[in-house]
């Protein structure tokens, strides 16, 4: 453990020393590693779902970002009993890194957010893992729009890159903890 925690901290003085582009290359390696060992050393045998922000983890991601996804760095044999949930949220706020509110753009009908909450909950979740391509849910397996993190239109192909996908109808900042 104190090891794993040694190579964390080292990474985390690499990426606070880099530019932007590199930083989220070691954070996206560094975050694969920690997967790793948790698979290995931690949970062998388990089944692991790598759940985080939609870009460390999605499948495909070069295209999209510019730069490896977190799921890129894994091994084969952990990518295969991996299952990654992209989140996606339809209306209200949510909060950047360093904590500046924004409210969420509403996507447009032909987005991944519409189509889920047109399912009428406040939180939709789909598993397409192993959906077969059906009129009904062609728009898993093309390029479908998505508001990345809610304030910027994308183009992804939902299958390509998650293999589940949950919508929030409404979301709101978290709230900070005052530790001083």
């Amino acid at each position: 453990m104190w090891q794993r925690i040694l190579q964390n901290r080292m990474s985390l003085m690499q990426m606070i020393s880099s530019h932007f582009v590199k930083a989220i290359k070691i954070r996206n390696k560094a975050m694969a590693d920690n997967i790793l060992w948790l698979a290995q050393e931690m949970f062998p045998n388990e089944k692991i779902i790598v759940w985080a922000h939609n870009g460390h983890i999605m499948k495909q991601s070069r295209r999209f970002l510019g730069f490896p996804s977190t799921f890129s760095y894994l091994p084969p044999e952990i990518k295969e009993f991996s299952y990654t949930i992209g989140f996606f949220m339809y209306s209200e706020q949510a909060a950047e890194n360093n904590r500046s509110v924004y409210e969420v753009r509403q996507p447009d009908q032909d987005s991944i957010e519409f189509r889920i909450k047109q399912a009428g909950h406040e939180i939709g979740f789909f598993d397409i893992s192993r959906q077969r391509k059906v009129p009904q849910n062609r728009w898993f397996f093309k390029h479908t729009y998505t508001m990345h993190e809610g304030k910027q239109l994308n183009l992804i192909k939902p299958s390509a890159c998650y293999d589940g996908l949950v919508v929030c109808a409404k979301t709101s900042p978290p709230k900070y903890i005052n530790l001083n």
